[in-house]
């Protein structure tokens, strides 16, 4: 692991930040230098089909250029 971004409340791990994929993604971003790449893992929440305009987090990400695989369990 290079780097992670948590986006939770200050104080409290279980609430998130409730960003727009766009600020996500800008967030992102801004943390790929030096030539890294916008790729990793992510919770398998992402993944889910929940009503969001490309389908999924991960999908709206990836139209962003944000390319995530889910990471496993255990």
């Amino acid at each position: 692991m290079l780097d992670e971004l948590a986006t939770h409340r200050p104080g409290n791990l279980n609430m998130g930040t409730g960003w727009a994929v766009p600020q996500l993604a800008d967030s992102i971003h801004g943390m790929c230098r030096w030539g890294v790449s916008p790729y990793g893992v992510a919770d398998d929440a992402i993944f889910e089909r929940g009503g969001h305009a490309a389908g999924s987090i991960a999908d709206e990400l990836r139209l962003q250029g944000i390319y995530f695989e889910p990471a496993r369990q255990g």
